[in-house]
């Protein structure tokens, strides 16, 4: 017997006709001309980036690249607007459900065994530098404060779990205070938590966890 093949998820699910499908239902493009929404899909969410927040330059680059189609770079900017967000958000709940639905069995199970699911990161923000004695900044050059916010958000609850608020000299990591309360759950980081400790303390106290490596 020969070994199964693995799915496609991407031929399963037919995302072209899911993005054909809610163009017109989210109020994305009534009429086709220059702007092609499989295109402009694809074109955010595989095309790679240099930069963590990529200019609408090089967005616009990026696309007449992966259409082969001349297009003016107003006529695309005018495309990132609500609709847009209600157009991509509709098209991620989709692929959401439908890649839940093909799933295989023992994937399945394997995701039953999380009671739920929490995301960690954390965001700085400059506050009025009369409080720099108080939240000193790290990457200035001037007499700044900072403070640094980190989440731990429940992503089945739709809600923080817990927050607080350091100064940005901490590393985000010390934020993060493993216990119980992580056992049979799934924790998702980004590479600023990428520390052989923090994952020992995680597994020890039985959850999982997903990051980037370095």
């Amino acid at each position: 017997m020969q070994p199964k093949k693995p799915q496609n998820w991407l031929k399963e699910i037919s995302l072209p006709e899911l993005i054909e499908k809610h163009t017109r239902a989210s109020g994305f493009l009534l009429r086709k001309r220059n702007v092609d929404p499989v295109c402009f899909v694809f074109m955010l969410a595989f095309g790679l980036s240099i930069q963590a927040q990529p200019t609408m330059h090089e967005i616009h680059r990026r696309y007449v690249r992966f259409h082969q189609i001349e297009i003016f770079a107003q006529s695309l900017r005018k495309r990132f607007s609500l609709k847009s967000v209600e157009f991509l958000h509709r098209i991620m709940i989709c692929c959401v459900d439908q890649c839940d639905a093909i799933s295989s069995a023992r994937l399945a199970e394997q995701y039953r065994l999380f009671k739920t699911i929490f995301i960690q990161d954390s965001i700085v923000i400059r506050l009025h530098a009369k409080l720099a004695d108080r939240y000193p900044a790290t990457r200035s050059k001037i007499v700044a404060d900072c403070v640094k916010i980190s989440l731990l958000y429940n992503a089945v609850l739709h809600g923080p779990h817990s927050i607080s608020i350091v100064p940005e000299l901490t590393h985000g990591v010390k934020t993060l205070i493993i216990a119980s309360w992580v056992k049979d759950t799934l924790l998702l980081m980004n590479l600023g938590y990428y520390k052989h400790w923090l994952f020992a303390q995680i597994l020890d106290n039985g959850d999982s966890f997903v990051v980037r490596l370095k």
